[in-house]
């Protein structure tokens, strides 16, 4: 089955490759950041200041591997996420489609490790592309010559597990569209419908209503003062905000709301797959 999961996956994991080789040429080569660093803007047009933690590093080597975070985070999902979807969605119900779900439920693993067995593969993948994604970005920096006095080896492998871990949750939503759904074209519709909800469209509609009953009941303006409590937790309800940390990523910190965030992001979908699947009948 191992074999079987990897032939299915191995062509998709080639895409993602392909398409992260061509991120690479978005590095800025080290003399640009060099130039850029010494031409730092620390007000605005109005003459008001910049908050010192808001400003990019005057440090070139910091900036440059701020550049490698901020590269690495925004590629990472465009990249991850399609994959992770691809994978998925036709993990049952191309089973389902073509036939073969009795051969695999006739064969004596049961359905748990059948579908587990499925799931790690996925995972896996995801795993070796997040690797891949991290490793051609350092080797990129490298050949357009980076120094790396910032450079945090322990910071990079824990984003690519955080980036990881996010990209399972979508994993997940697949998954479970794909148990659900009897063939693959639904499966992928309802894919798509709610990771745009959960991931998108959700936040900015709960921002919308706040933002209107700010206006109608208060006397605030949107975006005229900080955010509040409420504003600020519905701005980081949306969960791939959780799947990248610049800060973890130049070895500053440990993201570990981030990581527990995406570690229940990841298990709550599969789980309900795994429950569903064990009542469906085929």
């Amino acid at each position: 089955m191992v074999a079987k999961e990897w032939r299915d996956a191995r062509w998709k994991l080639a895409a993602a490759m392909v398409l992260t080789l061509l991120l690479v040429p978005s590095l800025a080569p080290y003399e640009e950041i060099v130039r850029l660093a010494q031409n730092v803007v620390t007000e605005l047009p109005d003459g008001t200041q910049i908050p010192e933690s808001q400003r990019l590093s005057t440090d070139p080597a910091e900036y440059a591997v701020q550049d490698m975070a901020s590269l690495y985070g925004v590629g990472g999902v465009a990249i991850l996420l399609p994959l992770a979807a691809l994978l998925g969605v036709g993990l049952v119900s191309s089973e389902v489609g073509s036939g073969t779900i009795l051969l695999l439920l006739s064969k004596p693993n049961g359905r748990t490790r059948a579908l587990l067995t499925k799931y790690a593969v996925c995972a896996v993948t995801l795993l070796v592309a997040a690797i891949f994604g991290a490793s051609l970005l350092t080797a990129g920096a490298a050949a357009r010559g980076y120094p790396f006095e910032q450079f945090s080896l322990a910071g990079v492998m824990l984003s690519v597990l955080l980036l990881w871990l996010g990209a399972l949750f979508v994993l997940g939503i697949a998954l479970l569209a794909s148990v659900v759904f009897r063939n693959l074209v639904s499966s992928v519709a309802a894919t798509a419908l709610v990771l745009y909800g959960v991931l998108s469209a959700a936040p900015q509609f709960l921002l919308s209503i706040f933002y209107a009953y700010q206006i109608r009941y208060t006397d605030a303006r949107p975006g005229m003062e900080r955010p509040g409590t409420v504003e600020t937790f519905i701005q980081n309800s949306g969960l791939v905000r959780y799947w990248t940390s610049e800060e973890m990523f130049m070895g500053e910190g440990f993201a570990a709301t981030s990581f527990l965030i995406c570690l229940i992001a990841a298990g709550v979908p599969l789980l309900v797959a795994l429950l569903l699947f064990h009542r469906k009948a085929y």
